[in-house]
């Protein structure tokens, strides 16, 4: 079964923000944040508003469409 757009589109995220919230890091997890505060941060990145060594090159890869389909799926996951 392909994955749908959303998940499709997360899987680059997951390589760097964990989705185990026993793993101490940094990087902040995604899962369970709410879609607002995921597009926020996401948009501040691509608008040059936050600063940071990678997020503002990714940021700026995706559409605010994908931005909010990735914000989307991610809030609606449950943390393990």
């Amino acid at each position: 079964m392909p994955l749908d757009p959303a998940q499709f589109l997360s899987g680059a995220c997951v390589s760097c923000h964990a989705s185990d919230k026993s793993v101490k890091s940094a990087i902040p997890g995604l899962i369970g944040r709410s879609a607002d505060d995921i597009v926020d941060a996401m948009v501040d990145y691509a608008t040059g508003k936050r600063t940071g060594l990678l997020m503002p090159q990714i940021a700026k890869g995706y559409t605010r469409e994908q931005i909010e389909m990735i914000a989307d799926y991610f809030s609606s996951l449950e943390p393990q």
